[in-house]
């Protein structure tokens, strides 16, 4: 079962997804040092909630992007896992500067994203070559953020982002270099 895989070339995407592990990463860093708060009471309590938001919104970004290179089903998983990133980030900022029953959202949202995460990380393993290190770290990174996204596994989870953002480098120098030289008019 051969994907396409058109848009793991894109640059935009994998920018994407370069920038959502980064922000995943400053996240569970600034977590660990303490900055996690559930109230919205203290601006360093907003700037936790707004960093996920920013790391949830640039995944559902790079997710996007990568749906054009799947057919129909890496395609809705992809999908469903932008919808589930994005719940997941306002679901998270919700519940947590509004009110507190909103917190269903925000497991609807971490559930979809860790899910769909692992079914597009076994997507990228069946394709073979360099995507299936890129499907492990999705997986791995998943598992790691559902069993302990507070003490690392949000960490683990912006490592597996990068590694897909460098499957997509890799894709892009790859068609670039096969590319016959077109003459410029």
């Amino acid at each position: 079962m051969k994907e396409a895989s058109a848009s793991l070339n894109h640059p935009t995407t994998a920018v994407a997804a370069l920038v959502a592990g980064i922000l995943w990463i400053v996240w569970a860093g600034y977590g660990i040092g303490g900055g996690f708060g559930s109230s919205c009471a203290s601006p360093g309590e907003v700037l936790g909630d707004l960093l996920l938001l920013g790391a949830a919104l640039i995944l559902a970004t790079a997710l996007i992007g990568l749906s054009g290179s799947f057919r129909l089903t890496g395609r809705s998983i992809a999908l469903i896992g932008a919808m589930g990133a994005i719940t997941l980030g306002v679901g998270n900022f919700l519940e947590h500067c509004t009110f507190d029953a909103l917190f269903l959202v925000y497991v609807f949202g971490a559930l979809t994203t860790v899910v769909s995460s692992v079914a597009l990380g076994v997507v990228l393993l069946l394709q073979g070559g360099f995507a299936r290190f890129a499907g492990v770290a999705i997986i791995s990174g998943a598992i790691a953020l559902s069993a302990a996204y507070e003490v690392g596994g949000a960490f683990v989870f912006g490592l597996a982002w990068i590694s897909l953002s460098l499957l997509c480098w890799q894709r892009s120098a790859t068609n670039a270099q096969s590319a016959p030289d077109s003459p410029s008019p």
